[in-house]
């Protein structure tokens, strides 16, 4: 008897095989019309389904049977005819069918692994839908693909081996959790598995959060920090201490700070900065290091102010100082405020600080700053001899004095009876009250320096005799000249006409001349002295005191 299959290699799952048996007898004479259920068809291995024959063997003694299986493995079929083995036997074997989603596995290991690191190895195992392994799968038709960003995946380059099995390997620069899958034959895998990706070692800082511009003073309270390694990850676990700095040498800056983990790699800190310019704030942890720059500070509004330029400290009265004072403003941090148009008022004090002076200060005496500066007083002159300070006033800071100015007198340019003779007085008796005359400047300043000049007094226009006394010319001490012993020998009225001389060598010397009686100045060019019976003029040009009393005046 004889046992054949068709085909002898047939799909897991499939159709199947077909098995014909030929009963025959021991001269090898077939034998029609054994029985179907005498024969009955055997197959090692499991997951078998044999469909046995169902019709008695025919005139050639032959029947058939179907085995099919689930189950990848090489088979020996076998059959019995009226209890007796059958001899012969037949070699079947099952090949997987195709890739099953369902069934195919993903494995990664490990399953976290560190940025830049050498990653993972990923293990496909290709199944059929009965998890029968699939070998023999071009390496070409199997692709790993990850989720995320930054990845490296090296694809599969060996055909699925005996088991099934083919590897890949994925790295990753960008830190998440990624999803790797897999594609065999075209057909997706169901399974996938998750990859976390850890951040590297902390390679540097940022520090974020500070506007620009910032006025001087103004705290920003959320500047961030953050760790990050090589590729730009948050060092999430970084547990490091960091020390802050700036260019800002006023800077209120946080104490160091040891990182924990609930930060994360990230925390917030407060920074106040207050000199103006470009300032920047950075942090750093040993090599590591990291800022914020480019920062710009402007000042805070006006606190202070000062002189910085000092009017001159010496002057002359109604002549401008040769230096013009600058005032300056500033913030509470000593920043120059150059975003400030705040004005700025002088006025004349004595050196007390406190009194006003009583002379009068001229020129531009209130000015608005132009970036911070009030550098635009001009023609400041003061028209008193004597010393003084310039206080500067302004909404907001406190005033502030400058040094002290000594103001020396101008030129002199006339005489003044600052007592005047009695106005009655008894003939040949000395006047109650003897004249004393001073040398002034055109400001009313007495020529303090004056020790030289000469001051004669006579009887002028009015009267017919001479002015008595033991010294009617005396040279003035400290611009002052104090007579005595005069007096007026004839029962009339009269008055004293003043003459002085000066010896100057040089220069436009311009010189009133005060009769004693009714006296006045007409211009600068011209001085006029009149009195009751005459009237006289000089030119105001030259090197001395007129000294006529009428007619024409000679300039000596």
């Amino acid at each position: 008897s004889t046992l054949t299959i068709a085909p002898s290699t047939i799909t897991a799952g499939g159709a199947g095989t077909t098995a014909t048996i030929t009963a025959k007898d021991a001269y090898g004479n077939p034998i029609p019309g054994v029985l179907a259920a005498n024969i009955v068809v055997a197959s090692t291995g499991t997951n078998n389904t044999i469909t046995q024959p169902s019709v008695n063997t025919d005139a050639n003694g032959q029947t058939t049977a179907t085995i099919s299986s689930t189950l990848v493995e090489a088979k020996t079929i076998s059959v019995t005819i009226n209890a007796t083995p059958i001899t012969q036997t037949a070699a079947l074997t099952i090949t997987p069918a195709v890739v099953s989603a369902a069934t195919s596995t993903l494995a990664i290991a490990p399953s976290t692994i560190t940025a830049g690191g050498t990653g993972t190895t990923v293990t496909i195992t290709a199944k059929d839908q009965y998890s029968n392994v699939i070998p023999g799968i071009a390496a070409a038709n199997v692709v790993v693909a990850s989720t995320g960003t930054n990845n490296t995946i090296t694809q599969p380059t060996l055909v699925t081996d005996s088991l099934g099995q083919t590897t890949a390997t994925i790295s990753s620069t960008k830190t998440e959790v990624k999803t790797i899958s897999v594609t065999i034959n075209a057909t997706a895998i169901t399974q996938t598995q998750a990859l976390t990706v850890n951040p590297a070692v902390v390679d540097y800082f940022t520090v974020t959060g500070i506007p620009s511009p910032i006025v001087a003073g103004t705290p920003a309270p959320a500047v961030v920090v953050t760790a990050l390694d090589q590729y730009s990850n948050v060092k999430t676990d970084y547990l490091g201490t960091i020390v802050f700095s700036s260019n800002d040498t006023q800077a209120t800056l946080p104490s160091n700070y040891t990182f924990i983990g609930g930060d994360s790699g990230v925390h917030t800190f407060s920074v106040t900065l207050k000199t103006t310019g470009t300032r920047s704030v950075a942090v750093e942890s040993g090599i590591e290091t990291g800022q914020q720059s480019g920062i710009t500070v402007n000042a805070a509004t006006p606190a202070t102010m000062s002189f910085t330029t000092q009017p001159s400290s010496t002057a002359t009265a109604a002549v401008n100082f040769v230096s013009q004072p600058v005032v300056t403003l500033y913030d509470t941090y000593n920043n120059v405020c150059t975003n400030s148009t705040l004005g700025v008022t002088l006025a004349v004090y004595q050196t007390d600080g406190t009194t006003p002076a009583t002379g009068t200060l001229n020129g531009t005496l209130s000015v608005s700053a132009v970036a911070g500066v009030a550098a635009t007083f001009t023609g400041l002159n003061y028209t008193k001899a004597e010393s003084i300070i310039l206080k500067a006033t302004a909404t907001g800071p406190a005033p502030v004095n400058s040094n002290i100015i000594v103001v020396a007198t101008n030129t002199p340019t006339k005489l003044v009876i600052i007592t005047q003779p009695s106005s009655t007085a008894v003939a040949g008796v000395n006047f109650v009250q003897q004249p004393v005359l001073v040398v002034q400047d055109n400001y009313n300043n007495t020529i303090t320096s004056d020790n030289a000049t000469q001051i004669t007094l006579s009887r002028g226009a009015t009267g017919t005799d001479a002015l008595q006394g033991a010294t009617l010319t005396l040279p003035v001490i400290a611009g002052i000249a104090t007579f005595s012993g005069l007096s007026y020998n004839k029962a009339e009225t009269m008055n004293i006409l003043a003459t002085a001389e000066a010896n100057t060598s040089s220069g436009s010397l311009k010189l009133n001349i005060y009769n004693v009686g009714t006296y006045y100045m007409d211009d600068d060019k011209y001085i006029s002295v009149k009195s009751t019976n005459s009237q006289v003029y000089v030119g105001g040009s030259g090197d001395g005191w007129a000294s006529q009393e009428s007619g024409n005046f000679t300039l000596s």
